[in-house]
């Protein structure tokens, strides 16, 4: 007898839903290059130690706050921590952070009136990291500029595979927000 239920690992299961959305949303060009980011962000963020990851005295770094005084403190030149090239790190999981939030916990973001913030601050963290790996000369930085100049646009497609495909209060089509938000 033939499961009715296919069992598909935690990676693929992301990777469909966000192809789906893209594709749902009209957007399905942009696949290719944010895809495979969006789904690893996902996978990274299933487990509770990424969104909170240590920072370098070991103390979670929890909030937005948390993460621009990491990169202070890792530039602060008479300090214990001082390790510039850490920045960049910090600055790919301030943008991851601000993102899944952004995306997925959106009602939270809006709640504490944070829209604007976690959007300038995500679009910065990410134009850094851009910026690190273009004159690296790595192919990372066009995936990267596209997070930073997409923020809201993968935002929303974030939004809605988890208000679509996730199932957490189901949006009908076509919804508003996510109108806007794609057209930005």
């Amino acid at each position: 007898m033939e499961s009715l239920v296919q069992v598909v690992s935690m990676r693929d299961y992301f990777r469909l839903c966000v192809q789906h959305s893209f594709e749902d949303l009209g957007l399905g060009g942009e696949t290719e290059i944010a895809t495979p980011y969006l789904t690893d962000l996902l996978v990274r963020f299933a487990e509770a130690d990424h969104v909170t990851p240590p920072g370098a005295d070991g103390a979670p770094l929890v909030s937005v706050a948390d993460r621009l005084a990491e990169i202070q403190r890792v530039w602060a030149l008479d300090g214990p921590l001082f390790d510039p090239a850490r920045e960049i790190e910090i600055s790919r999981q301030l943008g991851d952070y601000t993102l899944f939030m952004s995306g997925f916990f959106w009602e939270r973001v809006r709640d504490m009136a944070a829209s604007r913030h976690y959007t300038r601050v995500g679009r910065r963290a990410y134009r850094v990291v851009a910026e690190h790996h273009r004159a690296a000369g790595s192919e990372d930085a066009l995936v990267f500029r596209a997070l930073s100049e997409r923020f809201m646009r993968y935002a929303g497609v974030l939004m809605y595979m988890r208000e679509v495909y996730v199932g957490a209060n189901f949006a009908p089509w076509p919804h508003r927000l996510f109108a806007r938000i794609i057209t930005e």
